[in-house]
């Protein structure tokens, strides 16, 4: 797994620790404000964090005390916190033989004698080596300075091209808590997509919220208890928007901005949302369909602002035919007009794209990416409406940490479900 690169995913971990709170209501009754506790290390499982290029220097950025006897080592000025103090100096000792060794004054009190050479926790590659650890962050806010601890993780990638390495750090860690509503409790979880540690804009939080109340968030890809930057909180209650968070990110506050939308659940044996669009061949066209087909819902859109998605990918100007498309309308032929195939986009349409023809249709529906949560995935639609199967994320432990991923339905495994399904119809 990467993260900081990846060209087609941004990993993030979960925190496995809740930090409960009472989140009293606030003095106007449309406006709600959360206290969120310490900073777990991990992030939710599908944070996309941006990962920050390191300049690797010759002397320190800052003034700092260093350990006798300094073998011949380069530095790096991790740009965190803010005022005086907004930064964290390392050291790199790039060996002869082997991986590097780091040393961070982690406490930020500008010694670096009183810290330890530290190797890498994970090769993720032959010439790629991550880093994780805690840092003491500094914030000065109208005059009062905070001191917080924030995680962190440093890469560093060989480059056969400069013949060094290139080092990037991104941060590694979430608050929990709760935020009350109209007396309803809510296990929440923030996520801020800066990488300076600081939590002071709305705009750059990942917030999970425990909409089911089953007192566990989840944070795979497409869930419906995930929301973006900038995205609205959709609850039972209505719609609510955070509009203050404090530097630390220990309070938030929340506005009710409109009605719930009833938000909806993209699982297995749950009924597709419905909707109805017309392609670009005219037809008009929906997840259900009268004449008894099977329909699959490739979605192929944008990237950017798809939670789970590489946060530093550059967006396609306009719609292309994805791959999987082909190779899925190959597998559907067979099955004559039993099974459609709908690409579902939110991506201009170019003027050249050619017309497909039945059972291929191509939609350009945003509404449609948004109300499924998806810019790319299958699902599996029966005649009646349920949903059947799908592209879904999962999870595992490694070494006590949850690490996601997707798992993309393979060619044969489509061809037994729709099989199955038209089986089930005779």
């Amino acid at each position: 797994m990467r993260l900081l690169r990846c060209p087609r995913r941004a990993i993030a971990r979960l925190g496995l620790i809740a930090v409960f709170c009472l989140a009293p209501l606030s003095a106007c009754a449309s406006s709600y404000e959360a206290y969120l506790g310490e900073m777990v290390p991990w992030p939710m499982m599908t944070t996309g964090i941006r990962g920050r290029a390191l300049e690797v220097q010759t002397i320190p950025s800052e003034s700092v005390v260093l350990p006798e006897n300094l073998p011949d080592v380069t530095y790096g000025y991790l740009e965190l916190g803010s005022g005086m103090d907004s930064g964290v100096t390392c050291v790199f000792w790039e060996q002869d033989e082997g991986a590097p060794l780091i040393l961070v004054d982690a406490n930020n009190d500008n010694d670096l004698s009183n810290d330890n050479w530290l190797s890498y926790d994970e090769r993720t590659d032959l010439n790629e080596y991550n880093w994780l650890f805690d840092v003491i962050v500094q914030f000065d806010s109208n005059g009062i300075v905070s001191r917080v601890p924030y995680h962190l993780l440093l890469q560093a990638t060989f480059s056969y091209e400069l013949d060094e390495f290139e080092w990037r750090y991104g941060g590694y860690c979430h608050r929990r808590g709760l935020l009350s509503i109209e007396g309803t409790d809510y296990l929440i979880a923030v996520t801020s997509l800066l990488t300076t540690g600081g939590y002071e804009d709305p705009s750059t939080l990942v917030v999970a919220v425990d909409i089911d109340r089953d007192g566990q968030l989840d944070t795979l890809p497409f869930s419906h208890e995930l929301f973006g930057p900038g995205e609205p909180l959709d609850l039972p209650t209505g719609q609510y928007k955070i509009v203050w968070t404090n530097t630390v990110g220990t309070r938030l506050e929340v506005e009710r901005v409109g009605e719930p939308s009833d938000r909806p659940i993209i699982e297995r044996g749950v009924l597709a949302p419905e909707f109805l669009v017309r392609s670009t061949s005219g037809d008009l066209l929906g997840p259900t369909d009268n004449e008894g087909r099977t329909t699959l819902l490739l979605f192929a859109g944008s990237s950017i602002g798809n939670i789970g998605e590489c946060a530093s990918c550059s967006e396609p100007a306009t719609f292309s035919m994805p791959t999987r498309a082909y190779d899925i309308l190959d597998l559907i032929k067979q099955w004559g007009d039993q099974v459609r195939l709908l690409v579902i986009t939110d991506l201009p349409l170019p003027s050249e794209l050619e017309e497909p023809a039945a059972p291929l249709y191509v939609v350009y529906a945003p509404d449609v990416v948004d109300l499924y949560r998806r810019h790319t995935g299958l699902v599996i639609v029966a005649p009646n409406g349920e949903i059947v199967e799908l592209d879904r994320g999962w999870y595992q432990l490694v070494n006590g940490r949850p690490v996601w991923d997707v798992y993309y339905l393979q060619d044969w495994e489509i061809d037994a479900i729709v099989r199955r399904i038209i089986a089930e119809r005779v």
